[in-house]
Order: structure tokens, then C-alpha cells, then sequence
């Protein structure tokens, strides 16, 4: 008797999972978690499928796998920015948003196959402790770090950690060894990586991406470049992905006189929102040339539209990424967190830019 292709198995399986996890997500998104008759046979449904296909599918399957796979399916079949996360991935997740991670202050490189520590950031454990660049971490909480198995992602781990826990480890500087023990402390990720005069006149700013410290960030670098003379300004948004709308509204708002509306947002559940500019822009009155190109996306998208329908910059650069749609993020009872879209954005002159969906990829 000749094998059944895996496909005969595999493709009733998984629309009786996709079905069931839509009616599970449905609820909850619909009506919260409160308990009721329904949604228990939903959820005992969605039990008895993922039991099924452990004890009676042809190969081996990792339940939770399958489980997490479905769900991120689930929610890209109704718009690319739609996503689950799940509570593994949090950490990373939370520290792009908020700007800061804990950790102990170094940026390194694997040479070969050795920890070679490249910076030191100011005001960090590692500043404070006597850490210097050209270290060489060997050691970490006794264990040797040094070899082919390292990589950058098990550096990060035994490194990073919650601020004000401990870590210990060991350096090679030159020929002599050093053992440190440091708390770690809250590092900040640097969205304005660059911030400087191009000539008298003419300052430059580039933001990485938006987060919530952003837009302080931005306020201390374009304040400190007016003192420098600064009347016309650079304002680099390219391979910039986006993130947290609000700091990009807030750097808007410095550009714009009062009253001029920034943004628009339209949902179906969450109503229609409007965000106008306050007064005492720091730039009001400052020239502004803004860069883009088909990777500024988001937030940028939302900076640069801004500035533009109210005649306040000039775009140079390519057609942008077009993410035209607000997500918020719900976490869920595992720590895990669905990022569902809530509304479309519109620029102040009513443009959508959202692109189709059709090939369709996410940043």
C-alpha cells in the first residue's frame, strides 16, 4: 500500500485549527475574557483539535509551535500589521518601545571567537566600574566564554538583565586579567544617533526610530544645534521603520504653529481622533528639508505628512514604505501580547497611505 501524501493530513487539520482559533480570537477580542458557555466549547474545541494532532498526526508535533504559528496566520490574514507576539519575545519587543534596556553599558563584536568590548556608554555600570574598550570578556559568572559556540544572542543573554541585578565577569586587557561585579543599571537605546551642524547655518538630525524618549531626545539635539546658529535643518527620517506615534507627533508639533492639525486617526470601534499642534514650536520658524525613501515607514510617515500638508518642509527621497494603520498592543494572560489594528491614519490634507495589501511585506 503506497504513503499518503503528508497533504491529505496536513490540509483538513489545519482549517479545522484556523477555524477554531478564529472563533477563540473572536471572542476575546469581541467580548474580553469573561467566562461563558460559548467560548468554553470554543476553547474545548481548539483543545481537541491540538490533542488530535498530537496523538493521531503521521509526524511528530510540537503543540505550542503549531499553536503560535496559527495564531500569527490568523491575524496577517486580516491586514500585514496585525501580530502576536509571544512571551518570550516581549523583553525585546518592550525595549524598543520604552527606549531602554537593562544591561551593563558595553557594545561588542565576536573577533573570531572572543568577546572584544568596542564602546563604553556614558554615565554606565561599565563607565563607572572602569570598564575600557579593547577589553576582552573571557568570563562570565565563572563560565568561560570563549569559543566557537559564542554568539551574539548568548552574549545578550547572560549580559542584559533586569536593572539592579548583578552580574560578574572577567576581562583580558593586554596580558593582565580583571574581574568585575556590576548592578546592572537602565541603558538607553539611541534613536537621534546623529546630531550636528553641516555648516553655520544648516544642522542635521537623524532619527533611527521612535520611541518613547524620542521626542525629548530630538527636543535636547535641535535645541542644543540653535545654539549653535542653527536656522535650517536637515531631517534625516531614511531606513527609518517607525514606532511610537505619539513621539512622532510631538516632534511635529514642534515645527507647527497652534491649531494646525498633525494627524487623523479613524477606527470603527475606536471613533475618529484628531491631534493639532500646540504653540511655542522650538522650530517654528526654522527651514526644514526632510529625507525619506521606500524604508521610512510609520511614524515617519506620520512626521514627514505632517510637515508637509501644512507647507512647513520639503520631502526629498523616494515614495515612502505606506503603512497607513494604528495597531495597539493587548496583552494577553500568559504575558503574551496580540497587536491588533485598530484605525487607519490619515495626513492632515485626508491622505490614507496605506499601500494594498496584495505582496504585501512587513517592517
Amino acid at each position: 500500500m503506497s504513503e499518503a501524501p503528508k497533504s491529505n493530513y496536513t490540509l483538513p487539520l489545519l482549517l479545522s485549527l484556523f477555524l477554531a482559533l478564529g472563533l477563540y480570537f473572536g471572542g476575546l477580542l469581541s467580548h474580553g475574557f469573561s467566562n461563558n458557555t460559548d467560548k468554553a466549547a470554543d476553547v474545548q474545541k481548539l483543545e481537541d483539535i491540538l490533542d488530535l494532532l498530537e496523538n493521531r498526526y503521521v509526524d511528530k508535533v510540537d503543540k505550542d509551535r503549531v499553536f503560535e504559528e496559527t495564531i500569527s496566520e490568523m491575524l496577517h490574514k486580516l491586514d500585514p500589521h496585525s501580530n502576536y507576539i509571544a512571551s518570550k519575545d516581549m523583553a525585546a519587543v518592550n525595549e524598543s518601545i520604552e527606549g531602554e534596556f537593562g544591561g551593563i553599558g558595553v557594545r561588542f563584536l565576536l573577533l573570531r571567537d572572543t568577546i572584544c568590548i568596542t564602546n563604553i556608554i556614558g554615565g554606565s555600570p561599565s563607565e563607572m566600574a572602569g570598564v575600557k574598550a579593547g577589553d576582552k570578556i573571557i568570563e562570565i559568572e565563572g563560565k568561560s566564554v570563549v569559543g566557537k559556540k559564542i554568539t551574539n544572542e548568548k552574549v545578550m543573554q547572560k549580559l542584559k538583565g533586569l536593572a539592579g541585578t548583578n552580574v560578574k565577569f572577567k576581562v583580558l586587557r593586554g596580558k593582565k586579567y580583571k574581574l568585575f561585579s556590576l548592578q546592572r543599571g537602565a541603558i538607553p537605546l539611541e534613536t537621534i544617533t546623529c546630531a550636528y551642524m553641516l555648516n553655520a547655518t544648516t544642522g542635521y538630525i537623524l532619527i533611527d526610530q521612535f520611541s518613547v524618549p524620542t521626542a525629548r531626545d530630538f527636543n535636547i539635539a535641535a535645541s542644543r544645534l540653535k545654539e549653535m546658529g542653527m536656522t535650517k535643518l536637515v531631517l534625516d527620517l531614511r531606513n527609518n521603520g517607525g514606532g511610537v506615534l505619539t513621539a512622532a507627533t510631538d516632534i511635529a508639533d514642534e515645527f507647527l504653529k497652534e491649531g494646525l492639525i498633525m494627524l487623523k486617526t479613524k477606527g470603527r470601534k475606536s471613533g475618529e481622533q484628531i491631534y493639532k499642534s500646540n504653540s511655542g514650536g522650538l522650530l517654528e520658524n526654522t527651514k526644514t528639508v526632510v529625507l525619506i525613501n521606500a524604508y521610512s515607514a510609520s511614524a515617519s510617515e506620520i512626521l514627514a505628512g505632517a510637515l508637509q500638508d501644512n507647507d512647513r518642509a520639503i520631502i526629498v527621497g523616494r515614495r515612502s514604505f505606506g503603512k497607513g494603520l494604528v495597531q495597539e498592543d493587548r496583552l494577553l494572560r500568559d504575558g503574551s501580547n496580540l497587536r491588533i489594528t485598530i484605525a487607519r491614519y490619515y495626513t492632515p490634507s485626508g491622505r490614507c497611505i496605506q499601500r494594498p495589501y496584495n505582496n504585501f511585506t512587513s517592517v
